[in-house]
């Protein structure tokens, strides 16, 4: 997937997959059992996550005039107000499960905030799941975790989660969605 793709090319795309898993959805009614067919819509799911993903990411990111514009106004303002006039471009990624690196291993966590360090690195703070503490990462030092499709999610479905208790993952069975 080309990740310079306008968010119109993005959005026809997504139409498109749409249509199309609903053929292979149409197609498993008839042949429910035809392993192609389950690998395909799996597929599709997985495209259509990723490519809802990048939509989300690209609406979230400043245009390069945007970003010009608020480094033009940067240089112009004091320095306490400087930080403030370029926005984070990964506010989208508060609220989402990752891996961070601590202690020599990786650990779940959840992004909780993002902000731009007096460098201009983006940096996020993530609460690791099942402890109670949170660290601040470099956004590029974290993992994240892409949650699987509703359609994925089905009564029965055999996975694996995370006991927010302890933050480790353990075998499981989905009872309802």
């Amino acid at each position: 997937m080309d990740v310079s793709q306008s968010a119109e090319e993005l959005l026809t795309k997504l139409d498109t997959y749409r249509e199309q898993l609903a053929q292979v959805e149409e197609a498993l009614e008839q042949q429910p059992d035809e392993p192609s067919l389950v690998k395909l819509k799996n597929d599709l799911t997985e495209v259509i996550v990723l490519t809802e993903d990048l939509v989300k990411y690209q609406a979230a990111a400043p245009t390069e005039a945007e970003q010009e514009a608020a480094a033009g106004k940067a240089s112009a303002l004091p320095q306490s107000s400087s930080r403030s006039a370029v926005k984070s471009v990964h506010t989208a990624l508060v609220g989402r499960t990752c891996e961070a690196f601590f202690e020599q291993k990786w650990y779940n966590g959840e992004i909780k905030s993002v902000r731009r360090d007096e460098r201009g690195q983006e940096r996020c703070m993530v609460d690791f799941i099942g402890f109670k503490n949170q660290r601040e990462f470099k956004v590029n030092d974290v993992r994240m975790l892409r949650p699987p499709h509703p359609a994925q999610c089905q009564a029965g479905t055999k996975c694996q989660a995370i006991f927010p208790e302890d933050g480790l993952w353990y075998d499981c069975v989905i009872t309802d969605q």
